[in-house]
């Protein structure tokens, strides 16, 4: 199947991005393939920088020829003539021999996201890293679908949403994700589920279940939200498919980690981001911490960030705040050394 036939199977099968947007993939891909221009292009996106998310990496491992025909399949439905697949700097240089081969002869450019990060998995920064300018956010509308590589309509998928596309174009799709699960568990590793699954579901299905008291970071292991063991029953999965699990007691630490995490990825572009997440440090590791103070950059951030990068940090911190409530000393850096080794 190719053109509209294919998006209307792709608008029954419900699928929508697997990146952590949510955004509905046919209507995606209707709108590059609506799009009037001379040229058009494919971005299968591989960067899967969200910490603690290694699915786009597993699909990438085990199944590259799919993917691999699942990008022509995209650029034969919207009308592209060239295609790229974009990839985390680790992933390029443990995949690149293998996918030069199977990429050898066919329009598509294997590229390397840099200089890397969280960050350059966001769309308007994937084109503008394959453009060769520096690595920040765009403004949004115009959209990619309508102004994107080079000024052209732009079709850009994550690895996984592409591979799904071509289960459904070959009636293989079984409404399954693939989720990634570490930190405080037995098994860890990448595993295929049914869509929609809870915390819970998912643990007990891959033999997880935890034996002490826990906290889990799902959807991403800097963006998710934080939920503890008893509201896992309730918790769907969303975001990247990720989900961290960690003792109570890590949960200082967990802030501190996050916090260092968000000043070191901050692009600059923006003032609420970059000098927020730096002002967030200098309050977490000051000898007596404001939380007031924290909350309202928190909700500064969140309110008028430029994008999804700044805007995402007051979810999990208010998470993580919480349950370190009742945690008085400071939180130190020896502290954050102790609890993550």
């Amino acid at each position: 199947m190719f053109g509209q036939e294919l998006i209307d199977e792709i608008r029954k099968s419900g699928l929508t991005g697997r990146s952590g947007s949510g955004f509905n993939t046919a209507d995606k891909w209707h709108a590059v393939l609506n799009a009037n221009a001379e040229k058009k292009y494919v971005i299968a996106n591989g960067a899967e920088g969200e910490p603690d998310t290694h699915k786009d990496y597993y699909l990438l491992s085990h199944y590259p020829q799919e993917i691999i025909k699942g990008i022509i399949l995209a650029m034969h439905t919207v009308g592209a003539m060239e295609g790229f697949l974009y990839l985390k700097a680790s992933y390029f240089d443990r995949l690149q021999s293998k996918l030069r081969h199977l990429l050898r002869g066919l329009p598509i450019k294997l590229v390397v996201e840099n200089p890397g990060g969280y960050r350059c998995g966001e769309e308007t920064i994937v084109i503008q890293v394959i453009e060769g300018k520096r690595a920040e956010p765009q403004f949004k509308p115009p959209y990619p679908t309508q102004k994107g590589l080079w000024g052209y309509p732009t079709l850009i998928d994550n690895v996984e949403t592409i591979y799904t596309v071509k289960l459904i174009n070959d009636g293989k799709y079984k409404k399954t994700h693939y989720y990634t699960i570490s930190g405080h568990v037995e098994h860890p590793g990448t595993f295929e589920a049914p869509e929609n699954i809870t915390v819970e579901n998912l643990l007990v299905l891959t033999d997880n279940e935890p034996q002490e008291k826990t906290f889990a970071q799902v959807g991403g292991g800097a963006s998710g939200n934080i939920v503890t063991d008893n509201t896992y029953f309730s918790c769907k999965i969303t975001g990247t498919g990720s989900v961290s699990l960690h003792l109570l007691g890590e949960a200082p630490a967990r802030l501190l980690k996050l916090i260092k995490f968000y000043k070191k990825e901050s692009c600059g572009k923006c003032i609420p981001c970059r000098e927020g997440a730096y002002r967030l440090y200098e309050l977490i590791t000051a000898p007596k911490i404001n939380w007031q103070e924290i909350e309202d950059i928190l909700d500064t951030m969140e309110k008028t960030s430029f994008c999804a990068l700044g805007r995402s940090i007051a979810l999990p911190a208010r998470g993580l705040i919480k349950l370190a409530g009742e945690v008085k000393q400071t939180i130190t850096e020896e502290e954050y050394a102790k609890n993550n080794n």
